[in-house]
C-alpha cells in the first residue's frame, strides 16, 4: 500500500500526457504544393507552383521528389525558396534530376537543399522551400502533381515527420476556366473544412481517452 500512486497524481499525469499529444497534433508539419488547385487558362501558358512548409521547428535540410503529368505540362525551372535563407546563413541547393520524360505518363523532379553555414541551428515557422515553373502543352481534365519521399531533417540529421498535401492542375480555355473556378473554390473550402473537422475529432478523442484513464 505504501507504493500506491495517489489518484490526483495519476489524473495530473494523464492530463499532461493528453495535452502533449494534442500539442503535437496541432503542431504537425505540413509540406504542400501551393495552390492545391490551379487552373491554367490555355496551352503555352507559363505558371509556377510553390512547395511550401508550415509549422516546422529547426529545419536544417530538405529533399523532395515531384511527379507531374507530362501530357499536359513541361517543367521549365526549379528555384530555391526563401525559407532556409531567413537566418542569413548560406545554403547548398541542388537539382538532382528534372525531366519531362521520366516515363510514358510523368515528368520527374528531385531537389535538395541544406544549410552550409557554421553554428546554424535551423529555421522555424512557415514559408516557401522551392518554386517550380511549368508550361502547359495541351488541354485536359484535372490531373494531380504528387510530392513523394519528402525528407526533412534538423541539424543532427534527425528526420522531421510531416504531412504532404498535393496539387491538381487543369488546363482549359479561358471561358471554361471561369465556369470551373466556383467549383474548385468550393472543393477547396470543403477540403479545408474536412481537415479541420478531422483535427477537431482527434482532439476530442485524445481528451476522451485522457478522461477515461
Amino acid at each position: 500500500m505504501k507504493n500506491k500512486i495517489p489518484l490526483s497524481a495519476l489524473t495530473l499525469a494523464l492530463f499532461l500526457l493528453a495535452r502533449c499529444a494534442l500539442t503535437a497534433c496541432a503542431q504537425q508539419t505540413i509540406v504542400c504544393l501551393s495552390p492545391t488547385s490551379y487552373i491554367v487558362p490555355n496551352v503555352n501558358v507559363t505558371f509556377s507552383l510553390n512547395v511550401t512548409i508550415d509549422n516546422v521547428n529547426g529545419l536544417f535540410g530538405w529533399d523532395f521528389e515531384l511527379y507531374y503529368p507530362n501530357d499536359i505540362l513541361n517543367g521549365t525551372n526549379i528555384a530555391e525558396g526563401e525559407f532556409l535563407k531567413r537566418d542569413g546563413a548560406p545554403t547548398l541547393f541542388c537539382i538532382f534530376e528534372f525531366t519531362d520524360r521520366y516515363n510514358a505518363t510523368h515528368g520527374f523532379a528531385r531537389a535538395y537543399c541544406m544549410h552550409a553555414g557554421l553554428n546554424v541551428t535551423g529555421v522555424n515557422g512557415s514559408g516557401v522551400l522551392a518554386t517550380i515553373t511549368f508550361k502547359s502543352t495541351s488541354l485536359d481534365d484535372p490531373k494531380f502533381l504528387n510530392l513523394e519521399n519528402v525528407e526533412l531533417s534538423n541539424r543532427n540529421g534527425t528526420k522531421i515527420p510531416c504531412t504532404i498535401v498535393n496539387c491538381k492542375v487543369t488546363v482549359v480555355p479561358e471561358f471554361a476556366a471561369i465556369l470551373l473556378m466556383p467549383f474548385l473554390i468550393i472543393t477547396n473550402l470543403v477540403a479545408v473544412a474536412l481537415r479541420r473537422k478531422l483535427h477537431h475529432k482527434l482532439k476530442n478523442s485524445f481528451w476522451r481517452n485522457s478522461q477515461k484513464g
